[in-house]
């Protein structure tokens, strides 16, 4: 009878997690190490990468192999370009003022203010206001 029929759920698509357009980190099989890119286009379940340094292996992953970049912020660096410093100087172990004159990822590049060219990529630890 009419009491053993049941309405049909309908089989709904879930949201995909990423749009393309997306900016994204995607994991590298070869390296194992997530690098940045953009969503180029969706094929089925899965994602076409277009990777920000502009290699075209490992394009297509799926979303076990993405990240969202906002998951991963820059922590606010310490010290920025321009900010003088005491840098302490590993052959003396001293502490000497130098100006920032350049971030390189997580580490700064000094200008010693007495001329000095040797020694002058520290990170933070070697920092002090």
């Amino acid at each position: 009878g009419e009491e053993d029929l049941k309405p049909i759920e309908e089989e709904r698509e879930p949201e995909p997690k990423f749009k393309v357009g997306d900016r994204v980190k995607g994991k590298y099989k070869t390296t194992d190490s997530w690098y940045t890119a953009v969503i180029a286009e969706r094929q089925g379940d899965k994602y076409v990468l277009a990777w920000e340094d502009g290699d075209t292996a490992d394009t297509i992953k799926g979303e076990e192999d993405l990240k969202p970049i906002e998951e991963e912020r820059e922590p606010e660096p310490k010290f920025k370009v321009g900010d003088r410093v005491k840098g302490k100087y590993k052959t003396t172990d001293s502490w000497y003022t130098a100006v920032i004159a350049e971030r390189q990822g997580d580490k700064y590049v000094l200008a010693w203010e007495d001329g000095d060219t040797a020694d002058t990529i520290k990170g933070e630890e070697d920092l002090k206001p």
